[in-house]
């Protein structure tokens, strides 16, 4: 099965109006290659920089995906978080763009994380 890509944004805006478009995306290079989403992303990035909206790239910009990631992590709050939620996050990385490497988890895995 070939897993999808995604790209995630989070539009925010302060009391004054100004809205921040963050997204998980990197910052583009010239000549890296993109997929069919990452092509979409950027055209919408492209529109909102020229409507003069901020954007943060990566995927501590975004909120959610940014606490699933940590929760991942064993120097982030993987020793902290009951084994459901540490799977349930990893899926959620693994779901993201961000794929953490991680494909079967057994309870032997959470066992090393947790010790």
């Amino acid at each position: 099965m070939t897993r999808k890509t995604t790209v995630t944004f989070t539009f925010s805006a302060d009391s004054h109006g100004n809205v921040t478009l963050s997204t998980d995306l990197a910052k583009p290079s010239p000549g890296a290659p993109a997929n069919a989403a990452q092509m979409v992303a950027l055209e919408l990035l492209t529109h909102c920089q020229h409507q003069g909206l901020s954007v943060n790239h990566g995927i501590q910009a975004v909120p959610a995906l940014a606490l699933a990631h940590d929760i991942t992590q064993a120097e982030g709050y993987a020793y902290a978080v009951p084994e459901s939620l540490w799977r349930a996050a990893i899926d959620v990385v693994n779901r993201s763009q961000h794929h953490t490497g991680t494909d079967q988890l057994t309870p032997a895995d959470f066992r090393g994380v947790a010790a």
